[in-house]
């Protein structure tokens, strides 16, 4: 029986990364799922700009995700 893996892209830091993080470089730094980010996105879970078509989110407000006082969001 042969599995089908999902090979998964991590970045281990913020440096050299831009201020404004993507969907998709979020979701590369946590783990969590693109579609996850992006409906916390919407609903204000997590704090990001929509710029053009994309939604940005701040490294500060990236880094804010790992308080306990924000955990809420990845539940």
């Amino acid at each position: 029986m042969k599995v089908n893996a999902i090979k998964k892209n991590y970045i281990s830091s913020l440096e050299g990364l831009p201020y404004m993080l993507t969907i998709e470089m979020v979701a590369g730094l946590t783990g969590l799922n693109y579609e996850t980010i992006k409906r916390h996105c919407q609903k204000g879970i997590i704090k990001a700009n929509k710029i053009g078509r994309e939604w940005r989110i701040t490294q500060d407000e990236f880094l804010n995700l790992g308080r306990a006082d924000s955990v809420e969001c990845c539940k």
